[in-house]
């Protein structure tokens, strides 16, 4: 490699590394992790459950098969795995209380499939809540745990 090609090659990262950092600093995730960060994973639990390599949607944000879900007594739990999140700082793991969280609705049927929004509580933003999309399975194994306490 020649000292041009090694300085292009420097010089893309260090771009690369200025647009996640910009994109991170103004994501939901990063509002919600203002309240609901955490550095444990779900208590073991008969009803604990992680499903890995989900996928979630914040507004235009989309992150396809990279998170995994916890469902738990005490929340929902929200993380990307280490080895895909090289940069945790800016995407820490979530545990969202139940009590946070304002809506669960249903979006979505038979041919799009099932898919849910999550309406959470977060005083960061100037609106009520902060709102995103989760496949239909976590969520059906969350309304099993919560039936037992509702």
């Amino acid at each position: 490699m020649t000292d041009d090609q090694v300085f292009g090659f420097i010089f893309l990262l260090g771009s690369l590394w200025c647009v996640y950092t910009f994109r991170s600093y103004s994501s939901p995730w990063r509002q919600l992790a203002k309240f609901y960060k955490t550095r444990r994973t779900p208590h073991p639990h008969p009803y604990s459950c992680i499903f890995p390599f989900q996928s979630i949607q914040f507004g235009s944000r989309y992150y396809k098969s990279v998170i995994n879900i916890g469902i738990s007594d005490r929340g929902l739990y929200l993380a990307i795995p280490i080895p895909l999140n090289l940069l945790v700082l800016f995407n820490p793991p979530l545990l969202i209380p139940w009590a946070s969280i304002q809506t669960i609705r249903q979006i979505g049927g038979f041919l799009s499939g099932e898919r849910y929004e999550i309406s959470v509580k977060c005083e960061a933003r100037n609106e009520d809540s902060i709102a995103f999309l989760v496949s239909g399975d976590p969520i059906k194994h969350a309304k099993a745990v919560l039936a037992g306490r509702y």
